[in-house]
């Protein structure tokens, strides 16, 4: 609504930027940008731009200008104390390592899947809290969403997820992502974290010592 506000990161993805610049022209919706320190936007650059008029707090779990990697539970306890929703741009981060959305508190992400997920173009796995299906409606219509006709071209969607599922499915894109998958779980995620890391922190280390200096934060785990 005009009046409302949603509250991100300057570490987010472009297209995030683009989104959000189109509701604040469009909705009047304000749009206030944490500002990074150090290569970092902690609950702290975060704190205070949030407010009782807040609607969304957005952050990419994983930064693609940087890699730094939020404390998401942080983030998620700041949003819910003032009544607002917490989205997370997961394409950085589902498959690099163990994402469990439950205990970092988001109530939607959303993610590609041609990056660590080892996957294709044309398919984008969705995850909304269950408590907030509510809240959400479909943005858009078509044949897929609906579970049952009630009249005659009167319609009743799907209650469940499924609601925002309304068009035919990408189902090459889908079925390369399940093989995407079942090598992820062979390979296993944990052990995927515990090299990719240990790599980038070997990097850090050696730029460092040549005397560069670096965006991403010492000791960050990505």
């Amino acid at each position: 609504r005009q009046g409302d506000n949603v509250v991100l990161d300057d570490l987010h993805y472009e297209a995030e930027f683009v989104l959000y610049s189109r509701l604040a022209r469009t909705m009047g919706v304000e749009m206030r940008v944490a500002r990074a320190r150090d290569g970092a936007v902690t609950v702290k650059e975060l704190e205070p731009l949030v407010d009782r008029k807040t609607r969304l707090v957005s952050v990419a779990w994983v930064s693609h200008q940087n890699g730094y990697r939020h404390d998401m539970r942080q983030v998620a306890d700041l949003a819910h104390a003032h009544g607002a929703f917490f989205y997370a741009d997961g394409i950085q981060a589902i498959g690099m390592f163990p994402v469990d959305v439950k205990a970092a508190g988001v109530d939607a992400m959303a993610a590609g899947t041609y990056k660590w997920l080892l996957a294709g173009y044309g398919v984008a796995p969705f995850y909304l809290r269950r408590e907030m299906r509510e809240r959400i409606p479909p943005d858009r219509s078509g044949a897929l969403h609906v579970e049952r006709e009630t009249g005659l071209r009167q319609y009743q969607i799907y209650e469940s997820a499924k609601k925002f599922e309304y068009a035919t499915l990408a189902f090459g894109a889908v079925y390369q992502l399940g093989a995407a998958l079942s090598y992820l779980e062979r390979v296993g995620v944990d052990r995927i974290e515990a090299h990719t890391v240990a790599l980038a922190h070997r990097l850090q280390e050696g730029l460092r010592a040549l005397g560069f200096e670096l965006t991403t934060p010492e000791g960050n785990r990505s």
